[in-house]
């Protein structure tokens, strides 16, 4: 089919960018503890457990969602990211998630929230406090990140469709130039056509093609993102939605970059610089705004 020719020649070109890059960044330098987890015994799904340096405080957890269209990457691409988050005091739960060629946006989705349910039920095992919970992520990585947590709002969908149940409450999530919906005219129009099962209804296929329409069982959201971004669209669509709907959120959306571009997802790609250290801080204070409230 030529959406997946398409799709192959995108994955390709993604690659070709990303293994130079992380060939050169190597592993992070981090003086904490990093574990791997297989969460999905199943599917032999797994994951990076980044811990903070203080494990003494009772560190808030949170999750951290790779991007790449839904159909390219790893939780490689964010393990900087996720040092980043821990470094600040949080320990960072690092997602593989199965890709689009080998699974429905259902079977992505559900494997989020297998993770949450692993990890409330082995929270003990791994020293990890699931009473404040946070989630972030990254491009199509943040789709999954706000359809996620709005589904653990949402048990009536849970039951309907028999998503994998947890009772964690997701007090703030943060969204990396998000890639906010599933039906496109650019050059991800094929993602409709590999994301959903023939079984899905038309109820299923609206929502998960645009989750916005469930806004207001998401958890506050932080939004960031960038004039020189290719779906900079996206996160204004976002932002608009919080707006007029009053939704909690704080945004960072950046001009220009003087000095280097401020491309997509350039936080998770390039976290030394001054600008994706500024969105690590403001997001984790945005978190810490919640801590403490019940919501």
């Amino acid at each position: 089919m030529f959406e997946h020719a398409t799709m192959k020649l995108m994955k390709k070109s993604m690659a070709s960018i990303d293994k130079p890059r992380l060939r050169k960044q190597g592993p992070p330098v981090y003086e904490g503890k990093i574990i791997e987890v297989v969460f999905d015994e199943e599917k032999e799904t797994n994951c990076d457990v980044v811990y903070a340096l203080n494990q003494e405080v009772n560190p808030a957890t949170c999750f951290m969602i790779h991007g790449g269209g839904l159909f390219y990457g790893d939780k490689s691409l964010n393990i900087h990211a996720s040092v980043e988050m821990a470094k600040r005091g949080f320990n960072v739960i690092n997602l593989n998630y199965p890709l689009l060629q080998d699974a429905s946006v259902f079977e992505q989705v559900n494997t989020i929230l297998k993770a949450f349910h692993f990890f409330e039920q082995q929270h003990s095992k791994y020293a990890l406090n699931m009473n404040d919970v946070y989630v972030m992520g990254d491009s199509a990585g943040a789709y999954l990140t706000l359809t996620s947590s709005i589904l653990t709002n949402r048990q009536d969908l849970i039951a309907k469709y028999g998503f994998t149940q947890s009772n964690i409450t997701i007090k703030a999530i943060g969204c990396i130039c998000i890639m906010v919906s599933l039906a496109r005219s650019d050059a991800l129009m094929f993602l409709p056509v590999l994301a959903f099962r023939d079984e899905d209804d038309e109820f299923f296929r609206e929502i998960f093609s645009t989750p916005l329409t469930l806004l207001k069982d998401a958890p506050p959201c932080f939004i960031m993102g960038s004039e020189e971004d290719l779906l900079k669209h996206d996160t204004n669509s976002l932002l608009e939605a919080c707006q007029s709907t009053h939704h909690l959120h704080e945004s960072l959306i950046f001009q220009k970059g003087e000095n280097y571009p401020l491309h997509h997802v350039f936080p998770i790609t390039h976290v030394h610089y001054e600008e994706s250290q500024k969105v690590f801080n403001e997001c984790s204070l945005f978190f810490r705004a919640y801590q403490n409230r019940i919501l």
